[in-house]
């Protein structure tokens, strides 16, 4: 592992410190540094949520808090398609990567359920004058300044 690679695993896993990670799944090449014990396999439902295009939409919707040159694949399909490249996005409050619309229409994967609640007592709508980036780039900043920078 280069440095590189490594003050970027670092930076990734102290970025989303204080918003609330979500679907960030083990098979996911990428979300190093919090909760990874779900699998992907383990949320896969058999039908849609009934409020499955609402979800969409929402994620889609988010604030683009981080780019990545990573992209992403889908790691459910033997052929590893293309999905998009690696984001990370935001309603304030929560953060997801930019694929996670795409594994909640394909594969019906169900959502952690206090993000849905959410979701929904915001009316499915996220509020983008309400974030703060410049806030919320301070509140989870990779690291504290070093001294003379």
């Amino acid at each position: 592992m280069t440095v590189d690679s490594m003050d970027a695993k670092i930076c990734e896993r102290n970025i989303l410190m204080k918003l609330k990670p979500v679907g960030f799944y083990k098979e996911f090449e990428y979300g190093y540094g919090y909760d990874r014990d779900e699998s992907l396999y383990d949320v896969i439902a058999a039908s849609p949520d009934l409020n499955e295009d609402k979800i969409i939409c929402y994620l889609k919707s988010g604030e683009v808090f981080l780019i990545s040159p990573t992209v992403t694949q889908d790691v459910l399909s033997k052929d590893k398609e293309f999905i998009d490249s690696l984001k990370i996005l935001t309603d304030g409050i929560w953060a997801w990567s930019s694929d996670l619309a795409y594994y909640v229409k394909e594969y019906h994967i169900t959502i952690n359920k206090d993000f849905v609640s959410h979701m929904c007592n915001n009316g499915w709508v996220i509020n983008k004058g309400a974030i703060d980036l410049d806030e919320l780039e301070k509140q989870n900043r990779p690291w504290p300044p070093r001294s003379g920078m």
